[in-house]
């Protein structure tokens, strides 16, 4: 975030649940930051944390991913927003099925993905309701590895499919996608 802050995320897999350490002296020293956990999940969740992103000095959000599993058994994933630069975390509402990642512009404004069904869904509530925003075109065996917005209506993702990892954008908050770069 700047020369003295950065921040590092991730998860140990098999039970060995998330990590997410800062540091506020340039490296020097650094400081693993706890989440409360959602009444759902566990304290030995097998998760990780993802998509933390601060768009100002104070406010960010980031995933916890597998906090716990609903009846079907499927990983479910919950969104944590702060509003003084990462001192506190504030457990938000749940991401729906098959969204592992956001991507929020401010506090407002939000996108995450149906990994599934390869649909990027907006938020204009700060994660609390979303909405299919549009498809991201692909073959049968793509999925999108990341993506990323600049402004409401611009936005980017990489994608994966047979041929290679092309790059596609949006300037319409995702409801039609161009080829950018085809490999």
């Amino acid at each position: 975030m700047s020369a003295t802050t950065g921040w590092i995320q991730g998860g140990c897999g098999a039970g060995g649940g998330y990590f997410l350490y800062v540091t506020r002296d340039g490296g020097r020293n650094w400081a693993g930051v706890s989440l409360r956990i959602p009444q759902e999940g566990t304290s030995t969740c097998d998760c990780s944390i993802e998509s933390l992103r601060f768009w100002d000095s104070q406010h960010g959000a980031l995933v916890l991913n597998g906090a716990y599993q609903d009846a079907r058994g499927y990983a479910q994933n919950f969104l944590y927003t702060t509003t003084d630069g990462g001192r506190s975390w504030q457990l938000g509402p749940l991401l729906p099925g098959n969204a592992f990642s956001v991507f929020f512009l401010d506090a407002t404004h939000g996108w995450t993905l149906d990994a599934k069904a390869n649909t990027i869904l907006f938020s204009g509530d700060g994660g609390q309701h979303w909405s299919i925003a549009g498809t991201i075109p692909s073959n049968s065996n793509g999925v999108v590895r990341d993506f990323q917005f600049v402004t409401a209506q611009v936005g980017w993702v990489l994608g994966a499919d047979s041929r290679g990892l092309p790059i596609l954008k949006t300037v319409d908050g995702g409801q039609t996608w161009t080829t950018q770069l085809a490999p």
